[in-house]
């Protein structure tokens, strides 16, 4: 079949989930090697453009998609089970297209290419701090051992930026992928082993 991925997460036991972006209606679960393992989960609100990014919260075991024109809630999915109907809804001022989650504070990152800010907003939607990047997010990936925010732009030429959380943001570098096409970006995400898939 002909798949147009975006988002990206990486559950306990090894599992990634990749889902469709940009019309398509369900998420795939796959292995490492790239074969479909199966549940296919559908997107219930039936999003028109999108979804983005995903996220893992390992502290629920769920995982988070990125909604696009749908006032960018986040909206929980059980790998078991499928959308729960749970969502977050932070009031920011754009679409959002990249997520990830910091399990040591219950924090969520969203950032976007419209306008190449980053939010950091809780559980309950409350946004805490918003950063001016000047990058084209296009996904997102936390490793809390570091404190490192990882930043899929998608831009030419297609960069992934490090940043660090603990100095207010700061690039800190950048690195490039190889067999990434100019504007080839779109979800990032950081297993248990410190890899980031994309």
């Amino acid at each position: 079949a002909n798949h147009s991925p975006w988002g990206i997460a990486y559950t306990a036991g090894g599992t990634g989930w990749v889902g469709e972006g940009w019309g398509a209606n369900h998420l795939l679960a796959q292995v490492v090697d790239g074969a479909v393992l199966g549940p296919t989960h559908s997107y219930t609100w039936n999003p028109f453009f999108g979804p983005a990014d995903f996220t893992y919260n390992a502290n629920t075991g769920k995982i988070w998609v990125m909604g696009v024109g749908d006032r960018s809630c986040i909206h929980e999915v059980d790998p078991d089970t499928g959308v729960t109907g749970v969502q977050i809804c932070p009031s920011w001022s754009t679409s959002q297209r990249g997520l990830a989650f910091d399990p040591d504070t219950g924090t969520y990152f969203a950032g976007s290419w419209n306008d190449g800010q980053l939010h950091r907003f809780d559980a309950s939607g409350a946004i805490l701090e918003t950063i001016a990047t000047n990058l084209a997010i296009a996904g997102l990936a936390y490793n809390s051992a570091t404190g490192h925010l990882f930043v899929m732009e998608n831009y030419a030429p297609n960069l992934v930026f490090v940043l660090d959380v603990a100095d207010q943001y700061r690039i800190i570098g950048g690195f490039p992928i190889a067999g990434f096409s100019a504007f080839g970006g779109a979800g990032l995400e950081i297993d248990c082993n410190g890899a980031l898939w994309a």
